[in-house]
């Protein structure tokens, strides 16, 4: 009986399994429809993965360079920061100086106002004695007014006594020229009497020569020279006859010589002789005559 069903549920079964294979290949093509659905979409998942590898790529280049950018910027930062306390320090260094030269100046101004202070009691006491000063002052001025009136009064004095004086020597001049021309007029004749001349008229241009000896006192001098128009104006050394007394002679014909003396080097006229004549450089020239 059992053999009996089994032969009769044979179609069933078989039935079944055709079923069960076309249920299975329906659910493999399904399974391969989900399978190349999501074969797609792995395809997909790969390709948006490519997309966010280059998206992460460029994310990271653009980090680095954020990076790069930040230490640049930190380290202008840090340069920046060097920067700022250098000038804190200048202006430190500045605010420093400020206050030293604030209390210098503060004590140059005391100072000044106690020299001012001091200044003006001096000027107060200045004030009086400049007001003494100023009386006495014009009391000198007063005293010298008086004493330049009587130099003046004593200046017309001597002006007038040197008119005087003018007028007497300009007949004394004329009288010592009458009398030069007596002396000449004599020795001429006495030349003649004496035969020197001959009363030619060659011989009455002939003059006698005459030694003449020039001297000089100085006991503190160490050389003395003279020069003359008898020495074509060459300095001639003296000769030291004895202490402070230097002596030279010379053979000269009657007629007017001017001449000097040179002591240590310095150029002075004669002082035993009287006559002299102002010279070309401001100075004075001894004048010798002889007739």
């Amino acid at each position: 009986m059992t053999g009996k069903r089994l032969k009769d549920d044979e179609p069933e079964l078989m039935l079944s399994m055709s079923e069960v294979r076309e249920s299975i290949k329906l659910r493999m093509k399904r399974l391969e429809a989900i399978i190349a659905g999501k074969d797609k979409e792995i395809e997909e998942l790969e390709s948006e993965k490519k997309k966010l590898a280059h998206k992460t790529s460029q994310l990271e280049e653009k980090t680095r360079e954020l990076h790069e950018s930040i230490k640049s910027e930190e380290k202008k930062r840090s340069g920046l920061e060097d920067d700022v306390d250098e000038i804190n320090e200048s202006i430190k260094s500045i605010r420093q100086k400020a206050e030293e030269e604030k209390k210098y100046l503060h004590e140059k101004i005391r100072e000044t106002e106690k020299a001012a202070a001091d200044l003006k009691n001096e000027l107060k006491s200045n004030e009086h004695k400049n007001a003494l000063l100023l009386e006495q002052e014009k009391a000198e001025y007063k005293k010298l007014e008086k004493q330049v009136q009587e130099e003046k009064n004593r200046l017309e004095e001597y002006r007038q006594h040197s008119r005087h004086l003018e007028q007497n020597t300009s007949g004394l001049e004329q009288a010592l020229e009458d009398a030069e021309k007596s002396v000449s007029e004599a020795l001429s004749a006495w030349s003649e009497r004496m035969g020197f001349m001959d009363g030619s008229p060659e011989s009455r241009g002939q003059h006698i020569s005459r030694k003449r000896a020039f001297i000089y006192r100085d006991e503190n001098a160490a050389q003395v020279a003279i020069a003359g128009e008898f020495t074509g104006w060459e300095k001639v050394k003296m000769q030291k006859c004895e202490a402070g007394v230097w002596e030279v002679s010379y053979e000269l014909p009657p007629g007017e010589y001017e001449y000097k003396f040179i002591v240590d080097g310095a150029w002075v006229k004669d002082p035993s002789n009287p006559l002299s004549i102002g010279d070309d450089y401001g100075g004075q020239s001894s004048v010798l005559i002889i007739v």
